[in-house]
């Protein structure tokens, strides 16, 4: 294992509060960001100028991502909302209603169409543009984490109630339960080939567990505290998590080590996302600053 010896970047005049979530669009030219502070900024990578939207939401922005086409954003918001966005004239296509309670999860199907949401009313939703598809519902407290496969066959859930919950991607029934954490389950993600979720928890543990059985396969064990977010690295071999540590730790998964420290975050870190060639991570932090890793070719391949 080795400390950091990658290159980060602040981005500059970025949220004027704690930063929730980030993602990098699928062509990798722009990183999207939300915040406590209401806001929903899309910044151009390569010049790392933003373009805000300032009250895209009426309390924190919690989750957000881009659709496989690039050209539109979903939100969730501690406004109770979720909310459509178009990428290319930053104007809202969908308000969608229904959780009645902070919504802290979202993500989309592959198709583009679907993207599912989750919140503290126990329950995940699915939604389209026109409006709620399904409700998945069976967790016992807040669902903190959404995921969809990128196969399109499963959405994954977690929960405040210790839970992982798996569902049919199209009939929306729940097709496994998972209890691999000792308390709340934080975030839930799948591997770029569907067969791996990798959940994290309170525990301060990241476990990676088959996608198809449930079967446990690995736990990792590193972070000092709770672990709040996670990412999978394109190609499938790196796992980026964070946490109440103020940590990014970087995980060989075909070695089953971790391979990097990432530090320079003063808090707790919330969100990951790699860009699409794996080359950076960006990260965003309760300490209000987003971040750009430059990973060295050995650690982006997995092999560090």
């Amino acid at each position: 294992m080795s400390q950091s010896q990658n290159r980060h970047v602040t981005l500059p005049n970025g949220h004027t509060n704690a930063v929730y979530a980030v993602a990098f669009s699928p062509d990798g030219k722009y990183l999207a960001s939300g915040g406590l502070d209401h806001a929903l900024k899309i910044w151009n990578v390569a010049s790392h100028e933003a373009r805000t939207i300032k009250e895209a939401h009426r309390d924190a922005v919690a989750s957000l991502e881009f659709s496989p086409s690039g050209k539109h954003i979903v939100t969730a918001g501690l406004d109770q909302f979720v909310k459509l966005w178009n990428v290319e004239s930053d104007a809202t296509e969908a308000t969608l209603t229904g959780h009645g309670a902070y919504i802290v999860a979202a993500a989309f199907a592959p198709d583009g169409e679907r993207f599912v949401s989750g919140g503290f009313d126990k329950n995940a939703r699915v939604w389209t543009a026109s409006g709620q598809v399904a409700v998945l519902s069976g967790h016992g407290d807040s669902v903190y984490g959404v995921a969809w496969s990128p196969d399109g066959n499963q959405i994954a859930t977690c929960s405040q109630d210790g839970s992982v919950r798996l569902w049919n991607g199209k009939t929306y029934k729940e097709v496994n339960r998972l209890a691999v954490h000792d308390g709340e389950v934080n975030a839930v993600v799948f591997s770029p080939n569907s067969e791996t979720i990798a959940t994290a928890g309170d525990d301060g543990t990241i476990v990676l567990s088959d996608a198809t059985s449930g079967e446990l396969q690995r736990r990792l064990v590193g972070h000092k505290g709770y672990v709040k977010t996670l990412a999978f690295a394109p190609d499938g071999k790196l796992l980026a998590s964070g946490g109440v540590d103020a940590t990014i730790r970087l995980w060989d998964l075909e070695r089953a080590t971790m391979a990097t420290v990432l530090r320079g975050h003063r808090n707790t870190v919330y969100s990951l996302s790699f860009s699409p060639d794996g080359k950076t991570l960006a990260s965003g932090s309760f300490d209000r600053t987003i971040k750009l890793w430059t990973l060295s070719d050995q650690t982006s391949s997995g092999n560090g």
